[in-house]
């Protein structure tokens, strides 16, 4: 926190966003770290805003809780169905993450209609064909505010470019 505010002068705004790995596996230590937060920034007239990257699995009524009570934005990493989240996104014994994501969503929505909260999709050859099923199906989760990210760090063969860009199509003149 002290570099968060180092120069920090009233009027000021400051993001600290808690994400890698799992953040909600350490509720304690975010409860923690958020108290502190606001209550540095309300000392130095700076804004504030509390951010937290999830994967919604470990999402329950006290973690909401945490996210209401300090009025945090949430990114939820979720990359569509569960055809197009499951390729790339399973737990470490191999189970497929999507139904504990998608119950975590719901509860999310459910008991916090008014945070803000945005699905981060990644977009990769594996999944690249159901593109716009994903948009669709984000959408009937309730998460109307998506980013879809390129997976830049897997090859993308000719093949694979040239899907990316029947479903970029396919998303464009479904959605604009």
């Amino acid at each position: 926190l002290d570099l968060l505010f180092a120069d920090a002068a009233a009027g000021d705004e400051r993001v600290l966003t808690f994400f890698g790995g799992e953040p909600l596996l350490h509720v304690g230590r975010i409860r923690r770290l958020a108290q502190r937060s606001q209550q540095r920034a309300a000392d130095l007239g700076v804004r504030l805003r509390l951010m937290l990257v999830t994967n919604a699995t470990l999402l329950d009524e006290s973690a909401v809780d945490l996210l209401v009570e300090h009025a945090f934005q949430v990114a939820v990493s979720v990359d569509g169905g569960p055809a197009a989240h499951d390729v790339n996104r399973r737990f470490g014994d191999g189970r497929p993450s999507f139904e504990e994501t998608a119950r975590g969503i719901g509860l999310l929505l459910a008991r916090a209609p008014d945070l803000w909260v945005r699905a981060f999709a990644v977009v990769d050859p594996a999944n690249v064909d159901l593109w716009v099923d994903s948009v669709d199906a984000l959408l009937e989760l309730g998460l109307w505010d998506q980013a879809f990210n390129l997976n830049v760090h897997t090859p993308w063969s000719p093949a694979s470019r040239a899907r990316f860009d029947r479903a970029f199509t396919g998303v464009a003149d479904r959605y604009i």
